[in-house]
């Protein structure tokens, strides 16, 4: 048998990760494990791409499962184990088949029976068999599309008839909801629906912002010095290669922060001046509040609210970090504030908890929690934030409503309630960006000015 011995110990941290039935988002766990452990900087990045790609794929890949079996195995260890083997096989260019399968198989050697074992082997052995790389990839029954130039088409028909169901078509081969798909495929027609579809599956690239008083000229020499590459879109830079931001130079001096380009413009459309006060709402972890901070150039006041206390404790660290005396943290319920609030902020910023349809590609979880039900219950609890913020809001100022979502009931719907119920606020600025390369970004926001 082959030497498996290279890589599998990220292996078996990713089916680990994969099998943890806590609830909490693999994003955290993954900061958890890495903290915890020794692993190399290309392992972390081995054990990233394949827990995010068998979550943004879990559909598609238990799809295909189902067709080369009598039935799919209830032990959820199995099912990962196979997942991890067809994802590397399909997904992974440079994962070697043989590499893929034996190190799938090896996980459960220890623990699980004879047949578990064989059954894993056995399916994607047969997978791997039918399989063919297909050049110019095409719509078809038996075709997989997974990256631009990259298909398979397998030795018989596995998916719906992209002739008659093309909804049903991509919810399989991008694995997306399928009432997702439909209606973006209504909104946005076909060719964009695409498009949409297969950047949510990409890998976003890392975007930092740098602090108010760096020198992008100084940080970008700093980082090649390390062998890090960067380049600069608009005023953010953009790191060639992921990894460990906590091990590049300028971190533990607080001279940048993470930040999504659709983040940014958010922040920058609210365009915060020295001397005044500014409320965000909806604060946690506090990236924006950062950039608002910035804005005021130590000038000012800014408040920064959120209901879960865990969340705000990076912000509560960046404050005492960076002595950032013009920001005060509260945990408060957006729905509660206090009453010393009204009629006191020149900006209040609400970056409301959304669907995150417009950053599928950075939460790979959030497709799986989409439903039309689920944009009900967001919608009525964005209209009561909106609501609340407004009222701390002074004559003169104005009001962000932003979310990290493309769905008009969490966007326009939730404004054009607001505005019939709120004659003194008119909207001066309305936005949507969408979630498309090279940034992979999406956000959709309002300027609401108070009278």
């Amino acid at each position: 048998m082959a030497d498996i011995s290279a890589g599998f110990a990220s292996r078996q941290l990713a089916w680990e990760i994969l099998g943890d039935g806590s609830g909490r988002f693999k994003k955290d766990l993954l900061s958890e494990k890495f903290m915890a452990g020794t692993l190399p900087a290309a392992d972390r990045r081995l054990v990233t791409e394949l827990v995010n790609g068998v979550v943004r794929h879990a559909q598609t890949l238990l799809h295909i499962a189902r067709e080369y079996s009598y039935r799919l195995p209830k032990d959820v260890q199995v099912q990962n184990s196979l997942m991890l083997g067809l994802y590397q096989l399909l997904f992974m260019e440079r994962i070697p088949a043989y590499a893929a399968i034996d190190t799938a198989v090896e996980l459960l050697k220890r623990d699980h029976p004879r047949q578990d074992v064989s059954y894993v082997n056995a399916v994607l052995r047969s997978i791997q068999r039918d399989a063919a790389r297909l050049q110019t990839p095409e719509e078809a029954m038996d075709v997989l599309p997974c990256t631009p130039g990259l298909a398979w088409r397998f030795n018989k028909a596995l998916f719906p008839d992209p002739e008659r169901e093309k909804d049903a078509y991509w919810a399989c081969v991008y694995s997306y909801p399928h009432e997702l798909v439909k209606r973006w495929h209504m909104c946005h027609g076909s060719d964009l629906c695409r498009e949409l579809l297969m950047a949510g599956n990409t890998a976003p690239p890392l975007f930092l912002r740098l602090r108010r008083g760096v020198n992008s000229d100084t940080f970008a020499a700093r980082l090649a010095q390390h062998n890090v590459q960067c380049t600069f879109y608009h005023d953010l830079c953009q790191i060639a290669q992921s990894g460990d931001i906590t091990e590049l130079p300028g971190f533990a001096e607080g001279e940048f922060s993470v930040s999504g380009t659709a983040a940014n413009e958010v922040v920058a459309a609210l365009a915060g001046k020295p001397g005044q006060e500014i409320l965000d709402l909806c604060a946690a972890p506090g990236g924006k509040t950062l950039q608002i901070v910035d804005q005021l150039g130590g000038q000012g006041h800014v408040v920064a609210c959120d209901i879960s206390a865990d969340r705000l404790k990076m912000l509560e660290n960046s404050k005492q970090k960076w002595s950032l005396s013009c920001l005060d943290i509260i945990h408060c319920d957006a729905l509660h504030l206090p009453e010393e609030f009204h009629g006191r902020f020149d900006h209040v910023l609400i970056d409301a908890p959304c669907s995150n349809t417009g950053v599928l590609s950075k939460r790979v979880e959030a497709r799986w929690r989409f439903s039309v039900a689920y944009l009900r219950e967001l919608k009525a609890a964005q209209s009561e934030i909106l609501q609340s913020g407004a009222r701390a809001v002074k004559k003169g100022g104005d009001l962000l409503y932003s979310t990290c979502s493309l769905e008009p009931e969490e966007n326009q719907e939730v404004v054009q309630k607001f505005l019939r119920s709120h004659p003194n606020f008119t909207c001066s600025l309305q936005k949507q960006i969408l979630p498309l390369p090279p940034t992979y970004d999406g956000a959709t926001f309002f300027k609401l000015v108070k009278k």
